[in-house]
């Protein structure tokens, strides 16, 4: 959405807050202590986006629905 609709979002700043606004439950709230000035502020939508991978992106998980599958 961020690069189909580039020109929706007119700065960084609006591309952040579109992302912290679908960003719900324990995502959102993990995300609190880098949203405000504090000592670990994230400065751009694109370091937001590269945390929330970071904390929630399943790098196994093309194996794990593999092994599922198989106990099936």
């Amino acid at each position: 959405k961020l690069k189909l609709n580039a020109d929706h979002f007119y700065n960084d700043e609006a591309k952040k807050i579109y992302i912290e606004n679908r960003t719900a439950g324990k995502a959102a709230r993990d995300l609190e202590p880098y949203l405000g000035e504090g000592p670990y502020y994230i400065k751009t939508s694109q370091q937001l986006l590269d945390h929330l991978k970071n904390e929630y992106y399943d790098y196994n998980r093309k194996e794990k629905a593999i092994f599922e599958f198989n106990e099936l």
